[in-house]
């Protein structure tokens, strides 16, 4: 009784933690936007978008960051010598689960999604097979697209 409610302790703070970093993917993802025509103010318009939504990510992450501190900080505070050995299987049940488990699970499911999708839908597969078996379609010298490159984690040379 006792391992399974450091599982089920370790399991739950590993998800809610997951889930806070899943909100801040989504804060920071930036996507490519393509228009006929750019102006200069509506480069700068969605440049100051994706700086806001920059601003916003890294003040959660900092946010995140220190109330994981103050509450590891005060958990060990608190532990007792009795209960040091429990802390200490929570917390290898959730490094289990965050390094080895999940992934793994993951890894598996969606082979074998992808592995069913394939091979139940032809169509998918043709699909997949015309998009990104081809050369690279040209550019139509009319379509311009706007990438902020200050916040490109790609990097030239």
């Amino acid at each position: 009784e006792n391992l399974e409610q450091t599982a089920t302790v370790g399991f739950v703070t590993a998800l809610l933690g997951d889930m806070f970093i899943f909100f801040l993917a989504l804060i920071q993802r930036k996507n490519v936007v393509e228009k006929d025509e750019w102006t200069p103010d509506l480069k700068e318009q969605q440049r100051r978008r994706w700086r806001i939504r920059t601003g916003f990510f890294w003040l959660g992450t900092t946010v995140y960051i220190a109330a994981s501190h103050v509450y590891t900080s005060l958990f060990i505070a608190n532990v007792r010598p009795i209960d040091s050995l429990d802390w200490i299987n929570a917390i290898t049940a959730g490094l289990v689960q965050d390094l080895v488990v999940k992934p793994l699970f993951f890894a598996a499911l969606f082979g074998t999604m992808s592995s069913m999708v394939l091979c139940c839908r032809p169509d998918v597969k043709r699909a997949i097979e015309v998009e990104y078996m081809q050369q690279e379609k040209p550019r139509l010298e009319s379509q311009d697209s706007i990438f902020d490159e200050s916040d490109s984690e790609v990097s030239s040379g």
